[in-house]
């Protein structure tokens, strides 16, 4: 729905109070700004009787249609981090796990003797994995993105993937004295969250 308040010639817009905006690559060409004044223009001058509801027969005001976005509006955003919030303590639960089953594998003793990971016992490398996964994350975009996807199926698997610098810096927290362990309470005693993708922004 486009719509510019450059180009409009009250303080909002009737397309602004219920929100609408279009989104152009700035700085738009001459091209582009007469062609969304024309679009304006054409919206100023034709401002909708009313909106008519899913009832069919009721019809609400630009004023009103505002109010009920605003409301809608402000309960999807409190859903959403009661949403966030409960998705974060699975990720957090979830990431225990993989951690105290990590020191109960048949394996997890046995000392990793060749590649990045050498010298760590099997139980510690799968544990610092979880880790950095969920607290230092890395791969955001395509191909990081990718690399961490099938790293991630590969510890999943049993496996103990070497991306993203993660041997090197399990290897200096490890020569600060931090377990696995120590680590995840020292990030939790500072309130620090588990990544999701959804805290990812992309610039435009």
């Amino acid at each position: 729905m486009p719509s510019l308040k450059n180009y409009s010639e009250t303080n909002t817009a009737w397309w602004e109070q219920i929100g609408l905006r279009q989104s152009v690559v700035l700085p738009p060409s001459r091209h582009e700004v007469l062609v969304q004044k024309a679009i304006a223009d054409v919206l100023q001058t034709h401002s909708p009787i009313a909106f008519l509801a899913p009832d069919g027969i009721t019809k609400l005001t630009v004023k009103q249609l505002a109010e009920l976005i605003d409301r809608v509006a402000k309960h999807a955003e409190v859903e959403a981090q009661s949403e966030y919030e409960r998705a974060e303590l699975e990720r957090r639960d979830f990431g225990w796990k993989m951690i105290e089953e990590a020191s109960t594998l048949s394996d997890a003793n046995q000392i990793i003797e060749t590649g990045r990971w050498v010298a760590f016992t099997r139980g510690e490398a799968i544990a610092w994995c979880w880790n950095l996964f969920q607290y230092e994350p890395q791969g955001f975009v395509h191909p990081g993105s990718e690399v961490r996807h099938r790293a991630i199926q590969e510890l999943q698997s049993g496996g103990i993937p070497e991306v993203f610098g993660y041997p090197e810096r399990a290897r200096a927290l490890a020569d600060q004295g931090l377990t696995p362990k120590q680590y995840r309470e020292h990030k939790e005693a500072l309130g620090e969250r588990t990544f999701t993708p959804l805290d990812v922004k992309h610039s435009r």
